[in-house]
């Protein structure tokens, strides 16, 4: 089952052209053996990254990553199936902040989806579905405020 997880995080202490290397050749090299793709978006304090996957891999990684100490505050954005890839093409793929306008145009779909479906379904009323809800709006005022 093909999945897509986004999430966001703070990045603790500077985002650093060594740090960013570093990320990126473990990433790369894990992601291909794993059959994942994604991009990583950095900026200002923050990191948004998109990851694309068979579901327990996708699961597998996040975990590992929330327990990186490069980052905190790491909350998921989106995590749901999808018919197909995205960023196909790329192991990880680094987006720069000045530059991430497709990126976060695929993260406030996600949220206007999600918001949608909230409003239909009889699930409104699940701490769930409503902390789903308020993450994208967190992360949707965080990249607005950066």
């Amino acid at each position: 089952m093909l999945t897509r997880l986004i999430y966001i995080s703070r990045a603790v202490g500077p985002q650093t052209t060594t740090v960013t290397t570093q990320i990126l050749e473990t990433a790369r090299a894990y992601n291909k053996a794993h059959n994942l793709t994604g991009v990583l978006c950095q900026g200002k304090g923050l990191y948004v990254q998109v990851l694309e996957g068979e579901r327990s891999v996708v699961n597998s990684l996040y975990r590992r990553i929330v327990a990186d100490n490069r980052h905190s505050q790491t909350e998921i954005v989106h995590f749901g199936e999808v018919e197909s890839r995205q960023f196909k093409d790329w192991a990880m793929a680094l987006v720069n902040r000045a530059a991430y306008g497709e990126l976060m145009d695929t993260a406030r779909l996600h949220a206007a989806a999600a918001h949608r479906q909230l409003q239909r379904s009889a699930f409104v009323d699940s701490p769930n579905a409503l902390a789903a809800l308020d993450a994208r709006g967190r992360l949707l005022r965080a990249l607005a405020a950066n």
